[in-house]
Parts: C-alpha cells; sequence; structure tokens
C-alpha cells in the first residue's frame, strides 16, 4: 500500500534507519520482484535512501492520457441496446477539461451525471447537462468540500509535505481568481506571501502537476484540475 508511510516513521525515529538496509538486503536475497507505490512525498523518500532504491525504475503515475480518459468516461455507462454513446462528443470533451484526465475527478462527475441521467430519464447527455451537474458539484448541499482536493493540496502526508496544505491552497486560490475569465495568471499578478515564498510554493505545485505552466510564454500558470477552479471561485468570494 502507500509505501511512503515508512518514511514519516523513519523520520519520527520510530522505525531505525537500518530498516532500509535490511529491506533491501531481503528483496536481494530472496530473489523476488515487487511494485512500491507511494503518494508524491516518494520523491524525497527516494532521494533521501538513493542506493535502496537504486536497483528499482521509477514510474510516476499522473493523468490519463485522452484515449484512456475516454473510455473511462465512456464505456461504463454505453448503450449496447443501441450500439451508441450516452453522451454527445462535446460533454465528453468537456469532463476531459474540467479534469485534465483525472481518474479521480472523471469518477466524482460521471458519478453525479449517472444520478443526473436517472432522474431527468435521459438517453444522452449533452453539455449543458455537464454544466448543470458541475455547478451542482460546487454550489449547494451537495457540493464538494475542500477535502475532496486534498490530493491536489497535500503531497500525501502532511506531516512531511514542504508545502503546507494552507498555503497551497493560499496560492491556488488566487491563481483561480485571476484565471476567473483568463487561460493563465501571470506570475507578477500573484502575490500570497513573500516573493520567495510564493515561488516555492508554485513551484511545488507545478512539480506536482497541481498547476501547468503556458508552454508559449513562461511565468503564467494555470489550474490543471478545471474543476477546482471552479469550486473555488464559487466558493471563494
Amino acid at each position: 500500500d502507500e509505501f511512503t508511510y515508512i518514511f514519516y516513521q523513519i523520520k519520527k525515529g520510530a522505525i531505525s534507519q537500518t530498516f532500509m538496509q535490511n529491506w533491501k538486503a531481503f528483496i536481494e536475497d530472496s530473489g523476488f520482484s515487487l511494485v512500491v507505490s507511494g503518494q508524491d512525498t516518494m520523491k524525497q523518500f527516494t532521494q533521501e535512501f538513493p542506493n535502496e532504491f537504486g536497483m528499482f525504475k521509477p514510474e510516476r503515475l499522473t493523468y490519463l492520457d485522452d484515449v484512456s480518459a475516454k473510455e473511462l468516461i465512456d464505456e461504463p455507462v454505453w448503450d449496447n441496446a443501441n450500439s451508441r454513446s450516452r453522451y454527445t462528443r462535446d460533454s465528453i470533451d468537456k469532463i476531459i477539461s474540467l479534469t485534465a484526465c483525472s481518474p479521480f475527478y472523471i469518477q466524482i462527475i460521471c458519478n453525479e451525471l449517472v444520478r443526473f441521467m436517472n432522474s431527468k430519464k435521459k438517453p444522452v447527455l449533452t453539455p449543458r447537462d455537464v454544466e448543470d451537474v458541475v455547478f451542482s458539484l460546487c454550489k449547494g448541499q451537495n457540493s464538494l468540500t475542500e477535502f475532496d482536493f486534498e490530493n491536489l493540496l497535500s503531497a500525501g502526508d502532511k506531516q512531511l509535505d514542504k508545502i503546507k496544505p494552507n498555503e497551497a491552497f493560499a496560492i491556488i486560490s488566487e491563481i483561480a481568481k485571476l484565471t476567473k475569465t483568463l487561460n493563465f495568471a501571470r506570475r507578477e499578478d500573484i502575490s500570497v506571501y513573500t516573493t520567495s515564498k510564493d515561488n516555492d510554493i508554485i513551484n511545488d505545485l507545478l512539480d506536482r502537476a497541481v498547476l501547468e505552466e503556458d508552454n508559449l510564454i513562461s511565468k503564467r500558470y494555470k489550474i490543471q484540475v478545471q474543476l477546482f477552479k471552479d469550486w473555488l471561485n464559487f466558493n471563494n468570494n
């Protein structure tokens, strides 16, 4: 499971650092293969124990590619009786843009869309239906909470986070306001803490793929998951 929990126990002193040496020796001597999974703090773990992790090939798990994301949206509710999608093409594209192909947020939106489809007895979902569902996720009795975006605010273990979730939230909220009607926010317009601290937070969010930098003009940023941006602008006036 989340292997980075071991890292926190080592940092806290609850587990000796020799654990990693013994762990490596056990794996090498026993002659079996394994896959280790961790959160974003896994990078810190591997940097602190480069020798012990030297036998592993790192593979970053991030957003899905477009094709896989569209399959995740479309296939679970495919209309087999009529051999057709239950989404218009534009509505699938809208979900893609709202989620940045994050499987977690695709599942959240699609779950609500299925509820909406059943309640309205609609055979096919349109972009307007997606907009209505996103509004319900951003505002109202059944709206999402900050907890639903914790994976974007924290690297996975608050005790090991280089940037605290409240600091990340402040910067992301500022970028959400600045990009309410724009695609990207200019770095010079983002001002929450000191310049140095703001840069550290932005760089951490870029490294964890929470923010995306404009590939045409440097130092301009946007929030990858548009659903989070919409939620912030609905709830942080």
